[in-house]
């Protein structure tokens, strides 16, 4: 009976049983062997799966080479172990194995993992697990002689909890289909929470092999994640988790993850999407707050992808709030970013001094301009790349349209609708290293009078930055306005010489005087501006001006309807000037007014006097003559006329918009009234 005996050792059997034993020998050599026998207190371990099975009872017989059990059970710690099933050929050197088991509420401990094989076992001595399980277990013979017995365990296991070192908090209310085989641990689906998140599980993990080291393939998903450095440094490790902690990224993801090692199937080692809901975030380097992320972040061993990745900035009004949206790649190396291919858009962003670092030397424009607004950005091309000698380059192409943007803090330019067309390169640490900007001006205000239809291009390039703009023209309130400017830079980026040409023609000259006023005459303005200079001494500024305007009416708010209401007040008589001319000369800051006529068809003003832009203020004194605008001068306009005698002097001082005048009546004023006429 020695293969009885290598059974007997396969199995290890100990404890008490009672029956009946048959021994027979009949002749010639025939032997009879029967055992019906009952299991009274019966412990097993198995060579193949040392799990050691205490307290048996049931029954077990053995005729020959037949062996079978039935209705074996022991009772575990609350739980239970049923087996049936039969070996056939047991009296040979290849016997057959046939049992079916069946475990209920089983504990998951130490003693069931240390069944397992050496890498099965070496993965789960990783997770202290609290839980208990079910098993439905078919063991049989194979034909494989390294592996005569084989076996599938299908397991059902419900945990309190599972701990690891490797996450900060425990699984908890865990449940797991899974199956267990020499081969391979097959996890079908695994359920649990996560802090307050649900987790889910699937995947293979391999048995290593004479040919095969030990492998796995995971995926795992999990749902509402609150996702912080802690949690990511385990599976990213710590330069991923310092990016975190530097962003004070807060907020729940939807996690999707792949990872594979030696794995028996395609299986990348790790690819994890994540999936933003609505988080926060702080850019430290811009002092940025961001909220409402969405999107996906995708991490893969040689990138980092970016799918819709959008944000809105914290900015100071947040009725009108911006959103900013990223697609690309990019490679992240001890902490930092390796190299990037980004695509970025942006609606509704507002200037703001914080974007400021990524100017460059163009920092020194914004300072100037002093910009508001809103912006539109299309970049189609943000690449940072390295090169071997370490230097770190940022490149930028695409486009920024204006919308409804001003400039200076007085807002003297308003409304202005424009594409910006940008190609620059900058090296970090260094500075702008190429830049070459296009501005294609729509429309904008000058100081509330709108010029539309646009045609008006500001071309830049660092490495030739003078700005030359060539026949711009565009629609002024019914009229044209055109002319060409040539601006020099300096070494710092700032503006220095200059030589400017604008003409207006067919103007409307109540609405350019007061752009709020209704067209009633029909008059026009039209003129010519000639300036040049540099933007560095004021003083060297020269230049002319020649203005005409006809059709002025009374009761809009301009110079001239204050003049003449001034004129009405004090002498109760509207002299009923309604056009006027400039003549007027540039000299360093100030605009020095050689002639100034307003006139009609029954007197004139004529005046001489200074305005300065840069303070917008104006200090002119007019003396008043009959007769100015008649085609037949009277007897009396021709003893006045030219410099004869004045009936009426007028001091104007202040700003254009709200100027304070002075109203002097002549002693030839009375007389003078009784003649001229008005309206």
């Amino acid at each position: 009976m020695p293969n009885h005996k290598k059974l007997w050792y396969l199995f290890s059997p100990a404890g008490m049983v009672s029956g009946d034993f048959i021994y027979a020998a009949k002749p010639p050599g025939q032997r009879i062997f029967r055992l019906n026998a009952n299991l009274l207190d019966v412990s097993i371990i198995c060579h193949y799966f040392p799990y050691p099975v205490s307290g048996i009872t049931g029954k077990i017989w053995v005729d020959g080479g037949r062996i079978g059990l039935k209705d074996v059970l022991s009772r575990q710690s609350g739980g239970t172990i049923e087996m049936d099933g039969n070996i056939t050929d047991a009296n040979t050197a290849d016997p057959k194995y046939d049992f079916k088991i069946l475990a209920k509420n089983v504990a998951i401990d130490n003693k069931l993992i240390n069944s397992f094989p050496a890498d099965q076992k070496k993965f789960f001595n990783n997770f202290d697990i609290q839980a208990r399980g079910d098993a439905d277990i078919y063991v049989h013979s194979t034909d494989n002689n390294e592996m005569p017995v084989d076996y599938l365990a299908k397991l059902n296991i419900k945990g309190e909890k599972i701990t690891t070192p490797k996450l900060p908090q425990p699984l908890k209310n865990l449940i797991l289909d899974a199956n267990l085989t020499p081969q391979a641990f097959e996890i079908k689906k695994l359920t649990a929470d996560f802090n307050s998140s649900p987790i889910n599980a699937s995947g293979t993990i391999w048995t290593e092999t004479e040919a095969e080291p030990m492998g796995y393939c995971m995926r795992l998903t999990a749902g509402n994640l609150a996702l912080d450095s802690n949690m990511v440094k385990p599976i990213l490790g710590g330069n991923s988790a310092g990016l975190l902690d530097e962003f004070q990224f807060d907020g729940e993801v939807n996690v999707d993850a792949l990872v594979g090692k030696n794995s028996r199937i395609k299986c990348p080692e790790f690819e994890i999407g994540i999936e933003c809901l609505n988080d926060s975030a702080y850019l430290s380097k811009f002092d940025l707050p961001l909220e409402d992320i969405t999107g996906k972040i995708i991490i893969n061993p040689e990138n980092i992808e970016l799918v819709s990745l959008s944000a809105v900035p914290v900015v100071d009004d947040m009725n009108k709030p911006g959103k900013i949206t990223l697609n690309g790649k990019m490679q992240i190396a001890k902490g930092e970013v390796d190299w990037a291919n980004l695509k970025l858009t942006a609606v509704d962003l507002n200037f703001d001094n914080r974007y400021m670092s990524l100017l460059g030397t163009a920092e020194t424009y914004y300072d100037k301009l002093a910009p508001q607004g809103n912006i539109d950005l299309s970049l189609d091309r943000i690449t940072f790349e390295k090169s071997e000698t370490g230097q770190k380059t940022i490149k930028l192409s695409g486009t920024a349209l204006f919308k409804n943007c001003s400039i200076g803090n007085t807002k003297p330019v308003s409304n202005i609708y424009a594409m910006l067309n940008i190609d620059t390169q900058y090296d970090i640490g260094v500075g702008m290293k190429d830049c070459k900007l296009m501005l294609e001006v729509q429309s904008l205000s000058f100081k509330g009078r709108p010029i539309e239809n646009m045609r008006l291009k500001v071309p830049y390039d660092i490495n030739n930055p003078d700005v030359v703009i060539s026949d711009f023209v565009g629609d002024c309130l019914g009229g044209r306005i055109a002319g060409d400017a040539f601006i020099k830079t300096d070494s710092k980026g700032g503006f220095s010489e200059y030589n400017i040409d604008i003409a207006v023609v067919g103007v409307s000259s109540e609405k350019f005087m007061s752009p709020g006023a209704a067209e009633k005459s029909g008059g026009s303005l039209n003129g010519e501006i000639r300036v040049k200079g540099d933007f560095r001494d004021p003083q060297t500024s020269r230049g002319r001006v020649i203005i005409a305007a006809t059709g002025i009416q009374l009761g809009s708010k301009n110079l001239v309807s204050n003049i003449r209401n001034a004129i009405l007040e004090a002498i109760k008589k509207d002299l009923a000037f309604d056009n006027v001319k400039v003549q007027a000369v540039v000299k360093g800051p100030m605009v020095e007014i050689s002639r100034m006529d307003l006139y009609g068809p029954t007197a004139s003003l004529r005046g001489t006097g200074t305005y300065d832009p840069a303070a917008d203020s104006i200090s002119v004194d007019f003396v008043a003559y009959s007769g100015a605008g008649k085609d037949k001068a009277s007897f009396f306009d021709t003893l006045t006329s030219g410099f004869g005698a004045a009936f009426l002097k007028v001091y104007v001082r202040g700003t254009l918009e709200e100027p304070e005048i002075k109203v002097e009546p002549l002693p030839i004023l009375k007389q003078t009234l009784q003649i001229i006429g008005t309206k």
